[in-house]
Protein backbone atom coordinates (compact mmCIF):
# COMPACT_ATOMS: atom_id res chain seq x y z
CA UNK A 1 0.00 0.00 0.00
CA UNK A 2 1.03 3.66 -1.13
CA UNK A 3 2.28 5.48 1.66
CA UNK A 4 3.09 9.70 1.87
CA UNK A 5 6.41 10.99 2.45
CA UNK A 6 5.83 14.66 4.31
CA UNK A 7 8.85 16.77 5.68
CA UNK A 8 8.78 19.87 7.47
CA UNK A 9 10.55 22.80 5.42
CA UNK A 10 10.52 25.30 7.93
CA UNK A 11 9.30 26.59 11.29
CA UNK A 12 9.74 29.69 13.02
CA UNK A 13 9.41 28.87 16.60
CA UNK A 14 10.40 31.55 18.76
CA UNK A 15 13.51 31.08 21.53
CA UNK A 16 11.32 33.49 23.65
CA UNK A 17 8.01 35.00 24.74
CA UNK A 18 6.30 36.62 27.63
CA UNK A 19 3.81 34.64 29.64
CA UNK A 20 -0.05 34.84 27.93
CA UNK A 21 1.03 36.55 25.06
CA UNK A 22 -0.50 34.59 21.76
CA UNK A 23 2.41 34.19 19.17
CA UNK A 24 2.01 32.83 15.52
CA UNK A 25 4.34 30.19 14.60
CA UNK A 26 4.49 29.81 10.82
CA UNK A 27 5.59 26.20 9.10
CA UNK A 28 5.75 24.87 5.90
CA UNK A 29 5.07 21.28 4.94
CA UNK A 30 5.61 19.27 1.81
CA UNK A 31 5.14 16.21 0.21
CA UNK A 32 8.18 14.70 -1.49
CA UNK A 33 7.64 13.63 -5.04
CA UNK A 34 6.86 10.26 -5.47
CA UNK A 35 3.72 8.18 -5.75
CA UNK A 36 0.38 9.68 -4.63
CA UNK A 37 -2.58 7.64 -3.00
CA UNK A 38 -3.88 7.06 -6.39
CA UNK A 39 -7.44 8.82 -5.79
CA UNK A 40 -9.34 10.38 -2.77
CA UNK A 41 -10.68 7.53 -1.43
CA UNK A 42 -7.65 5.90 -1.00
CA UNK A 43 -6.37 5.78 2.60
CA UNK A 44 -4.68 8.71 3.75
CA UNK A 45 -6.06 10.11 0.01
CA UNK A 46 -7.94 13.72 -0.31
CA UNK A 47 -8.42 16.48 -3.31
CA UNK A 48 -5.86 19.38 -3.23
CA UNK A 49 -7.30 22.83 -3.11
CA UNK A 50 -6.55 22.34 -6.90
CA UNK A 51 -8.96 19.43 -7.30
CA UNK A 52 -5.93 17.05 -7.94
CA UNK A 53 -7.23 13.81 -6.52
CA UNK A 54 -4.03 12.77 -5.86
CA UNK A 55 -3.40 14.27 -2.70
CA UNK A 56 -1.89 13.09 0.54
CA UNK A 57 -3.87 14.28 3.99
CA UNK A 58 -0.42 15.95 5.71
CA UNK A 59 -1.57 16.54 9.02
CA UNK A 60 0.74 18.70 10.68
CA UNK A 61 0.53 18.94 14.88
CA UNK A 62 2.02 21.24 17.79
CA UNK A 63 3.53 19.98 21.12
CA UNK A 64 4.20 21.96 23.87
CA UNK A 65 6.11 20.19 26.38
CA UNK A 66 5.25 16.91 25.12
CA UNK A 67 1.30 17.29 24.91
CA UNK A 68 -0.49 17.67 21.60
CA UNK A 69 -2.10 21.46 21.31
CA UNK A 70 -3.12 21.98 18.03
CA UNK A 71 -3.74 19.83 14.20
CA UNK A 72 -3.87 21.24 10.95
CA UNK A 73 -4.72 18.91 8.20
CA UNK A 74 -3.17 19.94 4.41
CA UNK A 75 -3.79 18.05 1.46
CA UNK A 76 -0.67 18.07 -0.66
CA UNK A 77 -0.46 16.53 -4.38
CA UNK A 78 3.72 15.00 -4.35
CA UNK A 79 6.25 17.11 -4.59
CA UNK A 80 4.26 20.21 -3.22
CA UNK A 81 4.07 22.21 -0.43
CA UNK A 82 2.38 24.64 1.80
CA UNK A 83 2.41 26.97 4.42
CA UNK A 84 0.13 27.12 7.75
CA UNK A 85 0.44 28.59 11.38
CA UNK A 86 0.03 28.00 14.92
CA UNK A 87 -1.29 30.31 17.54
CA UNK A 88 -0.17 29.65 21.01
CA UNK A 89 0.11 30.77 24.65
CA UNK A 90 2.47 29.83 27.18
CA UNK A 91 3.00 30.14 31.10
CA UNK A 92 5.69 31.52 32.08
CA UNK A 93 8.76 29.12 32.82
CA UNK A 94 10.70 26.84 30.17
CA UNK A 95 9.05 24.70 27.71
CA UNK A 96 9.83 22.34 24.58
CA UNK A 97 7.66 23.02 21.72
CA UNK A 98 8.13 21.45 18.77
CA UNK A 99 5.89 21.24 14.79
CA UNK A 100 5.80 17.38 13.26
CA UNK A 101 4.27 16.59 10.49
CA UNK A 102 3.44 12.64 10.34
CA UNK A 103 2.62 10.44 7.58
CA UNK A 104 -0.36 8.64 6.57
CA UNK A 105 -1.36 5.45 4.32
CA UNK A 106 0.46 2.44 4.50
CA UNK A 107 2.74 2.95 7.01
CA UNK A 108 0.04 2.21 9.71
CA UNK A 109 -1.85 -0.93 10.57
CA UNK A 110 -5.01 -1.72 8.45
CA UNK A 111 -8.52 0.45 10.10
CA UNK A 112 -5.86 2.63 12.56
CA UNK A 113 -5.64 6.42 10.87
CA UNK A 114 -2.25 8.26 11.64
CA UNK A 115 -4.40 9.98 15.02
CA UNK A 116 -3.66 6.39 16.50
CA UNK A 117 -0.47 6.59 15.61
CA UNK A 118 1.19 9.78 17.04
CA UNK A 119 4.08 8.31 17.80
CA UNK A 120 5.34 7.62 14.12
CA UNK A 121 6.57 11.24 13.01
CA UNK A 122 7.70 11.90 9.28
CA UNK A 123 9.75 15.09 10.58
CA UNK A 124 10.10 17.40 13.49
CA UNK A 125 11.15 21.01 14.15
CA UNK A 126 11.90 21.56 18.52
CA UNK A 127 12.74 24.88 20.30
CA UNK A 128 13.48 25.04 23.66
CA UNK A 129 11.40 28.65 24.60
CA UNK A 130 12.03 30.35 27.40
CA UNK A 131 8.92 32.42 28.95
CA UNK A 132 9.35 35.17 31.25
CA UNK A 133 8.11 39.06 31.87
CA UNK A 134 11.26 40.28 31.01
CA UNK A 135 11.61 38.41 27.16
CA UNK A 136 10.68 40.00 23.73
CA UNK A 137 7.36 39.84 22.19
CA UNK A 138 6.85 37.65 19.04
CA UNK A 139 3.80 38.69 18.61
CA UNK A 140 5.48 42.26 17.42
CA UNK A 141 6.77 42.09 14.52
CA UNK A 142 10.69 42.88 14.00
CA UNK A 143 11.83 44.31 10.64
CA UNK A 144 13.20 41.13 9.73
CA UNK A 145 10.26 39.48 10.29
CA UNK A 146 7.61 41.97 8.62
CA UNK A 147 10.48 41.59 5.48
CA UNK A 148 10.34 37.85 5.78
CA UNK A 149 6.23 37.96 6.26
CA UNK A 150 6.11 40.08 3.09
CA UNK A 151 8.37 37.39 1.07
CA UNK A 152 6.25 34.65 2.19
CA UNK A 153 3.10 36.74 1.08
CA UNK A 154 4.73 37.78 -2.21
CA UNK A 155 6.10 34.13 -2.80
CA UNK A 156 2.37 32.40 -1.97
CA UNK A 157 0.94 34.67 -4.63
CA UNK A 158 3.42 33.74 -7.25
CA UNK A 159 3.38 30.14 -6.28
CA UNK A 160 7.19 29.92 -5.00
CA UNK A 161 9.37 29.67 -2.28
CA UNK A 162 10.67 32.80 -0.66
CA UNK A 163 13.90 31.61 -1.75
CA UNK A 164 13.33 32.30 -5.13
CA UNK A 165 11.50 35.59 -4.42
CA UNK A 166 14.42 36.32 -2.61
CA UNK A 167 17.13 35.41 -5.37
CA UNK A 168 14.64 37.40 -8.01
CA UNK A 169 14.71 40.63 -5.98
CA UNK A 170 19.06 39.76 -5.66
CA UNK A 171 19.18 39.04 -9.62
CA UNK A 172 17.02 42.43 -10.31
CA UNK A 173 18.76 44.85 -7.94
CA UNK A 174 21.69 43.77 -9.69
CA UNK A 175 20.89 44.09 -13.10
CA UNK A 176 19.67 47.32 -12.56
CA UNK A 177 22.98 48.42 -10.71
CA UNK A 178 24.90 47.37 -13.43
CA UNK A 179 22.56 49.27 -15.61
Amino acid sequence: MAKSDPMLTSADIPRESQPGNTFTIPFEARQAAGGGPLGAFTSGGCVTKTLDVNGWVTPVTLWVDGQRRDTEELCLAPNNSRSGSFSVSLSEGTHTVSVRVHPVGGVHPIGQSWEDNLDVVADEMRATVDVSRDASDPSEDSEQGSLQKWLGTVAGQLGTSVNMVALGIVLAVAVFLLI
